[in-house]
């Protein structure tokens, strides 16, 4: 969902997003992805620093919300919330770590909200969603300006609140193989 100044709201797509960048929109100059980041700043004072002339909020990028069990393994859309994962009984038994990770992350109204991808995207020391991606062989399927390509989760944070994401680069989805029987 994207809100320009003068109210007028249109709907998106990740591709729009990374386009966004290269095409002179004014789209995807910034990400700011997740709640924790906004909320940390405080939502004005995060809005007057980075000066949007645009709002997006990813969680209506259909791409940003595929929850999805395959032969090769669980397709994880970045603004799948928390809460979703939780409740998936298909998750239960082959992504128990992922699960219990995602159900210790705040209560259900925080849960409802937060998504394992904007966990990631927070590169914090408590990002508590992060060790389970790391054991179950996660990666990251990026969008940018140049196309999309993959990282390892254990690759992605590079430092504290840093990543491997460059700018105009969003985390659409991460993808972990299903676990060898």
């Amino acid at each position: 969902l994207l809100t320009r100044c003068g109210g007028k709201v249109d709907r998106l797509t990740a591709k729009m997003v990374a386009q966004g960048a290269t095409d002179g929109n004014e789209v995807a100059r910034e990400v700011l992805a997740h709640a924790c980041q906004a909320l940390g700043w405080g939502i004005a004072q995060s809005l007057t620093l980075l000066a949007p002339n645009v709002v997006v909020d990813i969680k209506w990028i259909p791409e940003l919300n595929v929850l999805s069990v395959g032969s090769d393994g669980l397709k994880l859309g970045a603004a799948v919330p928390c809460r979703r994962i939780v409740r998936e009984t298909k998750l239960q038994q082959d992504y128990a770590a992922l699960v219990d990770a995602c159900s210790i992350i705040g209560g259900i109204q925080i849960q409802s909200r937060a998504s394992v991808g904007g966990n990631l995207c927070n590169s914090g020391a408590a990002a508590d969603s992060t060790p389970a991606l790391i054991a179950l062989s996660g990666t990251c399927l990026i969008a940018g300006p140049q196309g999309t390509r993959t990282v390892a989760v254990e690759e992605f944070c590079t430092g504290p609140s840093q990543s491997q994401l460059g700018r105009g680069e969003l985390l659409v989805e991460l993808r972990i193989p299903r676990p060898a029987e």
